[in-house]
């Protein structure tokens, strides 16, 4: 079933072919199931809130448990990062210091081949996965690892791919000391870490964790389109569902977590009322 195709990055992966469909099949670079099931979890939850995302599926590969990821790069089609659009635009030096907002928005809108509506498509997506990082506490959002498509057709956004950061990916066995505090638990993975991997505009080699990168009216203003979309209840629904075949206390993790992340950094409530909040959507969703 392997096929010929290799895949960039360091977390050993190959790619498989079945029905004629092409799959990656990715293995945990930590060695932990959770960094499976952040993946897993992570992406199907995007998908579920109505916005592209690559599939996932959990699987074996012998004894070795693997996330399957369907291959959205077709033939005649080249995905370009962002890093790749930095180096053949000329005007950017390529230093990770220069990977703020402003700098992406001003690369996005200055390329010369493609039309307004792309170039606003392109950028839409970059506030979405911006918006679902945060929810998903994604650490690891490089410009290496999301941008667009290039075919015959033209220029498209890229689904969102690469989430297997997401969800306190190296909770491991930590898992246990959520159970024992899961409200003092959430709010230190809450607002203080983790922190994406964007720089401040205004001290290029800080990075903000998204708590405060939210803080900023100017960003929620470029996000308001989609925020304006979630509420609790949906954000709630879009994660249970993600969570098939993902086993307690897991599960009750990523569903509170998700919750309680959505409500303070996006929507600003205090812990206090998050919680309390995010404690009734699960006991009507249980009854």
């Amino acid at each position: 079933m392997r096929n010929r195709k290799s895949y960039d990055g360091a977390t050993e992966k190959f790619g498989i072919t079945v029905d004629n469909e092409d799959y990656i099949v990715k293995f945990s670079s930590s060695g932990l199931t959770s960094e499976l099931y952040s993946e897993y979890v992570g992406s199907r939850f995007i998908r579920n809130l109505g916005i592209p995302c690559h599939e996932t599926a959990i699987g074996y590969y012998g004894r070795r448990m693997v996330v399957l990821l369907k291959d959205f790069i077709s033939d005649g089609c080249e995905l370009r990062t962002f890093k790749h659009a930095m180096q053949s635009s000329g005007e950017l030096e390529l230093v990770y210091s220069n990977y703020t907002i402003s700098t992406i928005v001003s690369l996005i809108n200055s390329s010369v081949n493609m039309t307004d509506d792309v170039k606003k498509s392109i950028e839409d997506r970059f506030w979405a996965m911006l918006v679902c990082d945060a929810i998903l506490g994604n650490d690891d959002r490089h410009w290496g690892n999301w941008g667009y498509l290039v075919s015959a057709d033209g220029y498209h956004p890229a689904p969102i791919y690469d989430n297997a950061r997401s969800l306190y990916y190296d909770i491991g066995i930590g898992v246990q000391d959520y159970l024992r505090d899961k409200a003092s638990f959430l709010e230190s993975r809450t607002c203080r870490h983790p922190s994406p991997q964007l720089r401040s505009s205004h001290a290029k080699n800080k990075r903000l964790n998204y708590n405060a990168l939210f803080g900023d009216t100017k960003i929620r203003e470029c996000a308001s389109n989609l925020l304006a979309d979630l509420s609790l209840h949906k954000v709630y629904m879009a994660i249970t569902a993600a969570c098939d075949y993902v086993p307690d206390p897991y599960r009750d993790f990523y569903t509170r977590l998700v919750c309680v992340r959505y409500l303070r950094i996006l929507e600003r409530l205090d812990m206090k009322e998050a919680y309390s909040q995010v404690c009734r959507e699960v006991e009507n969703g249980a009854s």
